[in-house]
């Protein structure tokens, strides 16, 4: 049985009345997740939502970079490593982190360590995550 959040992007505060994705001149900080197991994916967004987020839920590389490249603008990116298709979360972050410098970067991932390709002043926690550490890594949503 498919979980409703895998059909496809879910924008917990859906687009605009521009049409813009959720974040794109909008009033909360939006946070980006994006990780392919529902249940992990479900968890980290009810408790980024809790500490004030805006939460966008994304189950694949590809979606993240549509997203991106649609104007959708990030604070903040919690991305699996390895995403269901070619695109990696090495690959999400990097183009994140090139829109916006600033980007805090987590990637939580049962695949190893790999310093080299971390973007800078990012942070790494291994599966099975603890969501305390998750919470004080990113901080609350900056003021808009």
């Amino acid at each position: 049985m498919q979980n409703p959040s895998d059909r496809g992007p879910n924008i917990r505060d859906q687009a605009d009345s521009a049409g813009n994705p959720s974040g794109a001149g909008g009033a909360r900080a939006v946070a980006v997740v994006v990780e392919d197991e529902w249940f992990l994916r479900m968890e980290l967004a009810d408790a980024l939502v809790e500490a004030g987020w805006e939460v966008v839920e994304l189950t694949t590389g590809e979606q993240a970079l549509g997203w991106l490249g649609a104007g959708g603008e990030a604070a903040l990116l919690v991305t699996d490593i390895r995403l269901t298709g070619p695109v990696e979360g090495w690959d999400v972050a990097e183009k994140f982190r090139t829109r916006n410098p600033r980007l805090t970067v987590i990637y939580c991932s049962a695949n190893p360590h790999e310093e080299m390709r971390q973007v800078p002043g990012s942070f790494f926690f291994p599966k099975p995550i603890r969501m305390n550490l998750v919470l004080e890594a990113c901080g609350a949503p900056p003021k808009e």
